[in-house]
């Protein structure tokens, strides 16, 4: 978690940038859908991100790219659906998972100045992603949304079996509590990022016990 915490702070520096960016800010100021859209190509290029989108100063999502081409019209709608609701890391758009943020663009200075839109930038949260993740912390991860599953670290034989943990009760555990997949223990912890009644969002992490036991004794022999 706290991995996945330091990038979104990361990505959200980044898009501070590109909002702060005077080039930017003319472009919106142009209130041309098409010039806007145009334009957009070249920041979204420019950001690397998997995930791209400008919004006028209505929230309405005027530019949006995803991947190598234009973002699809569900994809669009689910951006509107994330400007204008509460706050979220997180964007789920037809079982696609995006970490994402939001910065408004200021005409003048952002304490006496107007907004003129909103800049959206974002990663995939997909297996490449989660693998990384797990490679990192050494814990197996699962993202989950209203018991689907989003995307996951754990191998293909294990994806059924962690299904076996989207119930109600085990979803709103607030302990760590012990679970056997494909034959060995793990503890498990499952934390809410998300409380949006249409995509609730939950991050399903798994500890290895029997890696954690081979680690305790290689340490004893090489105390020994």
């Amino acid at each position: 978690a706290k991995f996945q915490s330091e990038r979104m702070v990361a990505l959200d520096r980044e898009n501070a940038l590109l909002a702060d960016l005077p080039s930017l800010k003319a472009l919106m100021t142009s209130n041309d859908d098409k010039t806007i859209e145009d334009g957009a190509v070249e920041f979204w290029k420019v950001s690397g991100t998997d995930l791209f989108a400008l919004a006028d100063h209505d929230e309405r999502i005027v530019a949006a790219y995803t991947g190598s081409s234009p973002a699809d019209e569900p994809l669009r709608e689910d951006l509107r659906s994330y400007i204008s609701g509460a706050p979220s890391s997180y964007l789920v758009s037809g079982g696609r998972l995006f970490g994402c943020s939001v910065r408004p663009l200021y005409f003048g200075s952002q304490s006496a100045g107007t907004i003129l839109g909103y800049v959206i930038s974002g990663y995939a949260i997909d297996r490449q992603a989660v693998e990384q993740l797990s490679r990192a912390t050494g814990v197996e991860a699962s993202f989950i949304s209203d018991r689907r599953l989003l995307a996951t670290s754990l191998k293909p034989d294990l994806e059924k079996q962690v299904s076996g943990l989207q119930t109600p009760a085990a979803l709103n555990q607030t302990e760590p509590f012990n679970v056997v997949l494909g034959g060995e223990s793990y503890l498990s912890v499952v934390r809410v990022l998300s409380m949006n009644a249409k995509v609730p969002l939950r991050l399903v992490e798994l500890k290895s016990l029997l890696q954690e036991e081979r680690a305790i004794r290689q340490i004893d022999r090489i105390v020994l």
